[in-house]
Order: structure tokens, then sequence, then C-alpha cells
């Protein structure tokens, strides 16, 4: 299959999101210091943006995702992407500490902890998804959803075969609105907050790739709108427009 484009890796993992190129970044983002008694918000903020090159473009290979059609010999991508945060690490509490959040899966390493994460509110009802990812600079949130649209592409079967375990979905973009945040956690029994630095991440572009080279096979614009009919409420019943 012929590739669209290359992208680069910096140290390609099979299995995991890998945060080498984001932690200097982040990291960046403490250069300014603590915002002054003397100083706005927006003043600061402003500080903390000339940190952040908004043109440099990251990717970031998701595990998982992808699903083959032989009847249409179509393969599928499903990003699962809502929202994703970045956050320095230090002032956060522990990754098993997260408050008001239901531990679904978590995995351990010396220089790396990532978890899964389901936030309901007090009636039961779910909140959001969230997986989260730590190195020792910095924390990865990323929001799920199991509402974001598929996006599809041809694929014959022998191709799908060959390809399909090295194939990830990427997601390509730059770093925007940096700021300083709250963070509350528990200690010794009450709550304390500790201010955080933190950024956001603009998603361009959504790539399958091969993981081996970079080669891009497929490539969809970053934000595709869902097309939801419009449904007007007429009584008991529901008529669409």
């Amino acid at each position: 299959m012929v590739a669209v484009a290359t992208v680069a890796w910096a140290q390609p993992k099979a299995e995991e999101i890998d945060l080498d190129d984001i932690v200097p970044v982040i990291k960046g983002m403490m250069a300014p210091g603590e915002k002054n008694e003397f100083e706005t918000t927006a003043q600061y903020q402003g500080r903390l943006k000339a940190t952040i090159d908004s043109e440099k473009k990251f990717f970031f290979a998701l595990p998982g995702g992808l699903a083959y059609n032989a009847d249409t010999q179509m393969m599928w991508a499903f990003p699962q992407f809502k929202r994703m945060s970045f956050y320095h690490r230090e002032p956060l509490p522990d990754l098993l500490s997260v408050l008001g959040a239901e531990v679904k899966t978590v995995t351990r390493g010396e220089q790396r902890a990532s978890g899964l994460y389901r936030y309901v509110d007090e009636f039961g009802i779910i909140i959001s998804d969230e997986a989260v990812d730590l190195v020792p600079d910095v924390m990865l949130s990323r929001s799920l959803s199991d509402k974001s649209p598929g996006y599809s592409f041809p694929m014959t079967i022998e191709e799908a075969k060959e390809l399909k375990p090295w194939l990830r979905i990427v997601m390509a973009g730059s770093i925007k609105d940096p700021g300083l945040g709250q963070w509350t956690e528990p200690r010794a029994g009450y709550m304390t907050q500790k201010s955080v630095h933190y950024a956001q991440f603009d998603l361009k572009e959504i790539l399958v790739a091969d993981l081996r080279n970079g080669a891009v096979l497929a490539r969809f614009p970053g934000r595709t709108p869902v097309p939801v009919e419009p449904v007007v409420e007429t009584g008991k019943k529901k008529r669409k427009r």
C-alpha cells in the first residue's frame, strides 16, 4: 500500500504513547516562574504562552482502535478522542490518588505509570472516561469518547493481515492555551490545593501510520463534525424537522 506521507517517531514503542518530545515543552512552561501579585492573569498567561511554539507539530500514536472489515475491504479507525491535556507532573498526587474516579486499570513501571479512570457523579451517572499517563515530569490526560466518528479507508485483505499489527492511530497537532490552575488532593484527612501548569493539545489531523517507519497510510481532518439530524418536541412524540 502506498504511503501518503511520513512522520518522524522519537522512540517508537508498540503499546504506549511516547511522551519524550513533549516533556521538555511542558517543563519549559516552568521558566516564567510563579505569577506575582502585581501581575494580571492575562499578563502571566502571555508569559506562559511565550514558552510554547504553537507552530510545532507533535505526533502521538495511540494503541488500539483499529478494526478491519473483510467484506468491504475497509480498515476502520476509531480514535475515541475528545480532549487531551498535559500537566507538569511534580505537584500532582500519586496516580492512584486521583479524586472522584473509579480506577479501572493501572500499570506501573520504573519510569512510567498508566491508568484508566471513570468519573461518575453522585447519582452514578458517568461524567467521563480518562486515560492517564505519567512520566517523571509530565502527566497526559486523555478524555475518551465512544461517540467519536469512525474513519475508514480501503485496504486489501492481504495488506490488512500484514500491516494491522503495526498500524497505529496517530493524533497530529500542536500545543496551545498554556495556563496555571489548581489541583485538589487529599492530605492526611483534609483537602489541599496546589498550583499546576497545564496546556491543551490542538488536534489538527488524525493519521493512520505504520509504527515501524512512520509511513502514513491515511489522513483525516482533526475535527470532522458528526452530522446530527435536528429533532423537535411535539407533545409526547418527536418528529424530525
